[in-house]
């Protein structure tokens, strides 16, 4: 099922026919396209049921069975959904999100109801995704913390202040002081009292000082044993002693920093086991059971997991990805989510990354940019069972590299990478001096270039390598690449838009294309490189030479319209120009030109050199000069021209072989590296064809894209010389050999043919039957038989009558009539006497045989008119009739509308006059025999064929 944003829904199918796979449309609606909103989810609820929901808000529940549909419009009200999902457990059951940041989950039996509705984000819901398991039982850590008493926290913090006494007093050693230690500072008392005798102690003061013993503690000092002196010397020994002791061997290194090692290893074993058992002591592991769970992916990263009625479960953060170019930016690109297994949510962040959510690891970030989508094969309802096979499930992301990766669950491997191109492939050209590498160009703006690696396995197969691709700059459809012949990783490229630029395709770093200043309008359709570092364009019939050496110069070739080839060791240049002729120039900036041939009609589409020398060849090719030209001409040929010398020395560009076969417009040519008389070919009949241009046949006819055949180039390996790489309208590249699809195996299905075209070639082929027998019964009526002209343009009839004799028309005619009438009376008449050779029987020889056959029967008519002009044209009335009718529809421009306003005033003279002025020789002599002028229609057969003999066409001249 798809949505698209101009609303329309369609459900496909993928059917499988004559080793074909077929997408086809079985159901659709378009309730979002009558509201004029964009579709922003699709989802299955069952194999009944699907659930569509609008950006506006309209939730449609589709009945597939019935093809009947429901919508219900006021369930979010002022809520704008951005995303939607189908509960895989309960049908009916879905969750959407909105760009307010709330969740709503709904059940859509019946009337349908909001279950429950959350505020789910802090900002817009970019995705949301059901859990596989209903039920799911989900394990939370908690930290364990002992509770301890007042007491027991008091008695700890009498117990540190002991152990800190008692370590300061193990610090210090005892010592007593001498008793001379406060000598200075005892004061000596005057001892005046003496005399007295009788007063109590301390009744005038503190008695005298008596000396006591003290303890003080000091640090014990450490006697150094040795001195300095002794030190060095201990040093210098100890220098000496190992300078001359014999260096040690390598292995035992090696012996040493393994038993270093293992002595490492076992420290920290031990003691991540003793942090592990200390943690599980520490931590307390809790099991809740949970049941519909359903998670949310915010604009900003955040995901969040929600349980049955809106209970919040868990909560993370994705990784924030930095700019580099803008470091204090913080950019949030997270777009969607997706819930594989019970214990895996896949994220894609802003870095193109796929992520585990909820076990926290790395996937991989193979994408260059934008991972917009996540899909896998598990089943949407896992059970224990089935679980037992999630090794063998696989992992799908797309991003805007257009890349599809599939990554393994069971190996936690990428299995492979699968390039997908987003438009039509316009060209493709192999790398002249790295037989890997080939250049893309295709319509989705981008340019990929291609490496194409020998198999392990088998030496003849080929396996896609490493892809780089270049979109920086580029900003349009890429029409046509380059590569440089001699500078290496050098790849010029011309856009839709005008654009030419040049590409460092080194493949280390993917680096923004460098554009040249612009000089042309409109598609670039032909690039080649030429003498030096000229770079030479060419777009809507112009040619422009640049140097891309100097960047901001350019050379405008106005006198040049052409589409153009060039083979610029020779100093050659080979163009084709718009009006169908193919010219051969010297090398730019002069491009004089040295021959010329017009060869087609219609505009040249592509020119293409035979190589000097090929792979299996030790000498120049006897065919370089020879060149393939293809046109948009009816024809569907390929002309292959020669250049080469006139007897008098002048150059001259003459058609060698002309290849026929293609049912439409000739695309692309390629001639082949390796065999000098082999020819590729593209057309819009969706064949590629090889050519064997010495035999001017066709060898091989592929028919493998779905569309149009738009590019071709051939492998440059010389071992594998018949395989080629084309592109097509179908958006694929193709490796193939043509020695698999031989002509004669070719069944002439004309496929990728739109029912447009079928419907224009069923007209067109009905139209040519409605002719042919209007003009066989116009042929076939007798003289008394009112001949009435058909409704449609006379002109054209009268010009596909004139173009060729008269005398076949004529016979017919006359046979026809002798026929009918050959009952009434015999008529004698040689028809065979009208040989085939207009020169032999002249205008006079044939009007006088018809007039004696004519005077023999007898006439019913009495008006007596011309009856070679009245079976053609009918009567003056019906050819004035068409003639307005195709004066009504402005057939002719300016020169009929005078033409008209003429015959409106009975000037006839000067209405002739008009027509012959102009060269409208054969409307003249039309006018003329309607307005029965037969002396001024003989002056205007005399002026075309004038100007028939100096045109030359001389079978025309001949006949009037």
């Amino acid at each position: 099922m798809s949505g698209s944003a101009d609303g329309c829904v369609k459900c496909w199918v993928l059917e499988q026919a004559d080793n074909k796979y077929k997408l086809n449309t079985t159901h659709s609606h378009s309730v979002h396209k009558n509201e004029k909103e964009e579709v922003v989810g699709v989802g299955y609820c069952n194999e009944t049921y699907a659930v569509t929901v609008g950006s506006m808000g309209h939730v449609v529940k589709w009945d597939l069975n019935s093809n009947v549909i429901k919508t219900y419009r006021n369930f979010l009200k002022i809520f704008r959904p951005t995303s939607m999902s189908c509960s895989p457990h309960i049908p009916l059951n879905v969750a959407i999100g909105t760009k307010q940041g709330v969740i709503f989950v709904a059940d859509l039996t019946g009337a349908g109801k909001i279950l429950y509705k959350v505020r789910g984000q802090d900002d817009e819901i970019v995705s949301v995704s059901w859990c596989p398991q209903f039920e799911v039982s989900i394990k939370q850590t908690h930290d364990i913390e002992k509770k301890v008493s007042a007491n027991e926290r008091m008695s700890k913090i009498r117990q540190e202040a002991e152990l800190s006494e008692q370590n300061m007093n193990n610090s210090g050693v005892s010592k007593t002081l001498p008793d001379d230690s406060f000598d200075e500072s005892i004061v000596q008392e005057d001892d005046l009292f003496d005399m007295y005798k009788d007063y109590e102690t301390d009744a005038f003061g503190p008695k005298k000082y008596e000396p006591e013993d003290i303890l003080v503690k000091v640090k014990e000092e450490v006697k150094s044993e040795v001195s300095y002196l002794d030190e060095c010397k201990m040093l210098t020994e100890e220098i000496l002693k190992r300078k001359n002791q014999p260096e040690a061997s390598m292995a035992s290194l090696v012996d040493a920093l393994d038993n270093v090692a293992v002595d490492k290893e076992i420290d920290s074993s031990n003691d991540e086991a003793k942090a592990k058992e200390a943690k599980e002591e520490s931590t307390k592991t809790v099991c809740h059971q949970h049941k519909h769970l359903v998670s949310s992916l915010g604009k900003n990263g955040c995901v969040r997991i929600w349980a049955s009625g809106g209970k919040l479960v868990g909560s993370c953060n994705a990784p924030i990805s930095t700019n580099k170019n803008q470091k204090n930016i913080k950019i949030h690109q997270c777009t969607t989510l997706l819930w594989c297994k019970p214990n895996t949510l896949l994220i894609a962040d802003g870095r193109s990354q796929l992520k585990n959510k909820m076990l926290y690891k790395f996937v991989h970030s193979q994408h260059r940019r934008g991972l917009f989508s996540i899909v896998s094969d598990a089943p949407r309802i896992q059970t224990p069972d089935n679980l037992k096979e999630a090794e063998k499930w696989s992992v799908w992301t797309t991003a805007q590299d257009r890349n599809v990766i599939r990554y393994s669950l069971g190996t936690k491997e990428i299995v492979y990478t699968h390039a997908t191109c987003g438009g039509f492939i316009y060209n493709v050209q192999s790398c002249p001096y790295d037989a890997r590498r080939v250049a893309v160009s295709s319509g989705d703006g981008s340019i990929r270039v291609l490496e194409l690696d020998v198999s392990d396995e088998d030496e003849m197969k080929l396996c896609l390598g490493n892809i780089s691709t270049y979109w920086q700059n580029v900003q349009g459809k890429v029409l046509t690449v380059a590569w440089h012949p001699t500078k290496e990783n050098l790849l010029a490229f011309g856009t839709a838009e005008a654009r030419v630029g040049l590409i460092d395709a080194n493949g280390k770093t993917e680096r923004p294309a460098r554009v040249l200043l612009p000089a042309l309008s409109g598609g670039v359709y032909s690039l080649c490189w030429g003498e030096e570092d000229q770079l030479l364009a060419a777009a809507n019939g112009e040619l422009v030479v640049y140097s891309t050496s100097k960047p901001d110069q350019r050379k405008l070739l106005s006198c040049v319209r052409a589409r153009a080839r060039a083979r610029a060791q020779c100093g050659l240049l080979a163009v084709g120009s718009c009006e169908g002729a193919v010219a051969v120039t010297s090398a730019a900036p002069h491009c004089t030109a040295l021959a010329a041939n017009y060869i087609y009609t219609k505009v040249i589409y592509n020119v293409e050199w035979h190589p000097e020398q090929t792979s299996e060849a030790n000498e120049e090719s006897q065919y370089k000069n020879l060149i393939a030209v293809s046109s948009l001409d009816k024809l569907h040929s390929i002309s292959i021209l020669e250049y080469g010398d006139k007897e008098d020395g002048t150059k001259q560009l003459q058609v060698w072989k002309v290849l026929t076969g293609h049912k439409n417009s000739v695309l692309q040519l390629a001639w082949s590296p390796h065999r000098d008389e082999l020819l590729a070919s593209t057309s819009q009949d969706c064949t590629i064809r090889v050519w064997d241009i010495v035999g001017g046949a066709c060898v091989s006819i592929c028919n493998a894209h779905a569309q149009y055949a738009v590019s071709v180039a051939w492998c440059a390996r010389p071992h594998l010389p018949a395989h080629l790489l084309t592109g097509g309208a179908d958006c694929s590249l193709r490796l193939w050999s043509y020695m698999d699809y031989p002509q004669d195996k070719y069944q002439g299905e004309e496929i990728g043919v739109t029912k447009k075209d079928k419907k224009k070639h069923k007209q067109e082929v009905k139209k040519a039957e409605e002719f042919k027998n209007e003009l066989l019964d116009s042929l076939a009526v007798a003289q008394e038989d009112k001949v009435k002209a058909s409704k449609k343009f006379l002109l054209p009839l009268v010009h596909k009558q004139m173009l060729k004799s008269l005398l076949p028309g004529a016979k017919e005619m006359l046979q026809n009539y002798i026929k009918k009438n050959s009952d009434v009376k015999k008529i004698e008449f040689n028809i065979d006497s009208f040989k085939k050779d207009k020169s032999e029987n002249s205008e006079n020889e044939v009007n006088s045989s018809f007039d004696k056959v004519l005077d023999k029967e007898p006439s019913n008519n009495d008006k007596g008119f011309d009856i070679d002009f009245i079976k053609m044209f009918g009567s003056t009335n019906d050819v004035n009739e068409v003639l307005d009718l195709e004066l009504s529809r402005k057939y002719g421009g300016a020169v009929f509308r005078k033409l008209g306003a003429l015959l409106s005033a009975h000037d006839l003279k000067a209405a002739v006059a008009l027509l012959a002025d102009h060269r409208l020789y054969r409307e003249a002599y039309v006018l003329c025999r309607t307005r029965h002028m037969d002396s001024i229609a003989t002056d205007v057969l005399g002026l075309w064929a004038q100007h028939s003999a100096t045109a030359g066409n001389w079978p025309l001249a001949a006949v009037w």
